[in-house]
């Protein structure tokens, strides 16, 4: 089956930027459907299990927020709650899928990232720019797409990872792969606890620890060669002591749980028509625990469904229309030991895209219309079009509109939210050029603007629709190969504003660059990142500004056998002591220092 077999052979030598990928490599992301990454308009980044592996992020969101567009907000150290910003719009306008399965809370309004144990991730797709006329709401800023392992090698094996480092952090995983014929099989274990750090500076010094759990685990099977039954599952559970709490003896932890089931069918109707179905339920649950005391619990039960189908017209054109349904169950939360006043909310989507792309002239259009049972009606459209002029130039635009509904804590959540909360809405315009001036090196600079009406603020601990704001931004990057080294850069500038007074935007900075290098000489991998963010403004008092910063990672790996390798990284090298985020009432959060992280891994 075409489609199916492609998707199981995405090239394991995907680099870390998509520029540098392969441009016959096959991604998922920014269409919903199989596409060689030179078909893909926006700009889509894809991130390989090999790279992960060897630069081995203890936390997800602080990996994440080294890539290009890419801003972290972190509340205290490993496992405490972290918010990525997307060119300039929150975590709440970032649409986060895992294998397919939209992830987040119904009433925070985010996936909660910080739980996600790199340990099962096979690789992550980052599509930069919105995407709602194919999503829906949610997926304004873009969106970020996790693969789990799976079973797409040629031959069962596995992996066996231990590692430790600082803050008595301790990290062990076990992969195993079984292919049978038309039978594949994945499933994935790992354990992860850290001391920590401790997150703010209240007079009580203590560290606050953290640990997780998770599985992963897929199957998959062949019916003949033209159609495929899969189902997965990913549950995340643990623990994070944090501060802040109101105890007097800083006793706090959350207790959290965070699964998804999935199953789906894929069939090739005819050679050139595929149809891709996807039903799943989500669970995302967390606890406070005060002195042993239980505290609010949110969590949010989700019911999806999603029907795909695709056909290619001619060599070069290709169509797609799509049905989505997802209703939202908030019933068992207990907010400030109250209920909400509504618990339930369904939305249901139809959309049509296509696409033409004859390798000098490609062009992307989408529409759709989704039903939300709380706010009616919404009309979202997509339009993208480039030309290459020749191997060494090529221009491209993209024109997208979008929405956000409010979150159930907008709405309902006791002394916070306000019923009378509207939905925000979108445009975005954006150009690019590419410029290819050899097969080794390329670069691409990209201006965008976003318009954001109606967003949702909070005035005097009530959620109300603001002024209007605006977020223009540039960003230039390169990267260059030359047998065995690697080179990246990226330099990025926003200019984030409200509309009405043209006051900065808060937690955004404004500048931000990255530059990285990676050298493989015989059995030894050596690597490095500094990554510089400007200051930021606050909006609180005591810190109203949060000063600019700069941040070195080192990484190594070294093979001691074909199958066994051994792993060092160090990261914020030179231990810089820098804040990322305040409090309600405008404390800091501490960051962590230098830390030193070693692992032995075993492929089998």
């Amino acid at each position: 089956m075409k489609k199916v077999v492609l998707a199981a052979a995405v090239s394991a030598a995907l680099s870390p930027a998509a520029f540098a990928a392969d441009p016959m490599t096959i991604v998922i992301t920014a269409s919903r459907t199989e596409q060689a990454l030179q078909e893909v308009e926006e700009t889509t980044q894809v991130i390989t299990e090999k790279e992960i592996e060897q630069q081995q992020p203890a936390s997800l969101p602080n990996f994440l927020a080294k890539q290009p567009g890419l801003q972290l907000q972190n509340s205290g150290g490993q496992g405490k709650t972290s918010s990525l910003y997307l060119r300039g719009l929150s975590q709440k306008h970032l649409l986060v899928l895992i294998d397919g399965v939209p992830v987040g809370s119904a009433t925070s309004g985010t996936a909660s990232l910080e739980h996600i144990d790199p340990n099962i991730i096979e690789r992550i797709e980052i599509v930069r720019g919105p995407k709602s006329s194919l999503y829906g709401g949610n997926a304004n800023a873009g969106v970020i797409q996790i693969f789990t392992k799976a079973a797409t090698a040629k031959k069962s094996g596995g992996s066996l990872k231990v590692g430790i480092g600082s803050q008595k952090t301790h990290d062990a995983s076990i992969t195993a792969r079984t292919v049978n014929e038309g039978t594949r099989l994945a499933v994935t274990v790992s354990k992860y606890k850290t001391d920590g750090i401790d997150s703010i500076d209240n007079g009580i010094d203590e560290d606050d620890g953290y640990q997780n759990q998770s599985l992963g685990l897929n199957v998959s099977q062949d019916i003949g060669n033209i159609a495929r039954v899969h189902a997965g599952i990913t549950r995340t559970e643990g623990e994070s002591e944090y501060d802040d709490c109101g105890s007097l003896t800083d006793n706090c932890k959350n207790d959290f749980v965070y699964q998804t089931v999935q199953t789906g069918f894929d069939a090739q109707l005819t050679d050139a028509t595929d149809l891709n179905t996807r039903i799943s339920h989500k669970k995302d649950a967390n606890r406070s625990i005060k002195d042993g005391d239980k505290g609010d619990l949110f969590e949010t039960t989700t019911l999806n469904y999603s029907s795909i189908l695709s056909s290619a017209i001619t060599a070069n054109t290709q169509i797609q229309a799509g049905l989505d349904f997802q209703k939202d169950d908030v019933g068992s939360s207990t907010p400030s030991n109250s209920e909400y006043e509504v618990t339930t909310r369904d939305n249901t989507g139809v959309f049509i895209a296509g696409g033409y792309d004859n390798n000098q002239v490609n062009a992307e259009v989408s529409f759709r219309y989704d039903d939300n049972e709380s706010f009616g009606d919404f009309k979202t459209y997509g339009l993208g079009a480039g030309y290459k002029f020749n191997k060494l130039f090529k221009l491209s635009g993209n024109l997208a509109t979008g929405f956000k509904t409010p979150t159930f804590n907008d709405l309902y959540y006791p002394n916070y939210g306000n019923p009378d909360a509207e939905p925000e809405t979108y445009t975005t315009t954006s150009i690019s050029a590419t410029l290819t001036p050899a097969s080794n090196f390329k670069t691409i600079a990209t201006i965008y603007r976003t318009e954001v009406d109606d967003p949702l603020n909070v005035q005097d601990n009530t959620v109300e629709n603001g002024d209007d704001s605006r977020i223009t931004g540039l960003e230039i990057s390169a990267h260059y190969t030359l047998a065995n080294v690697e080179l990246y850069a990226l330099l990025e500038h926003l200019d984030p504003i409200s509309k009405e007074n043209g006051e900065d935007l808060y937690f955004i900075a404004k500048n931000k660059a990255t530059l990285s290098a990676d050298i493989t000489i015989d059995k030894i991998t050596l690597g490095a990142d500094a990554e510089y963010v400007g200051k930021r403004k606050t909006g609180k008092s005591p810190i109203t500004e949060l000063e600019s910063y700069t941040l070195v990672n080192l990484n190594s790996s070294y093979a001691l056998q074909k199958n066994l390798i051994l792993g060092i990284n160090v990261k914020n090298a030179l231990d810089e002591d820098y804040t990322s985020n305040v409090t309600w009432t405008g404390d800091k959060y501490n960051t962590e220092g230098r830390t030193v992280f070693g692992s032995v891994r075993y492929r089998f």
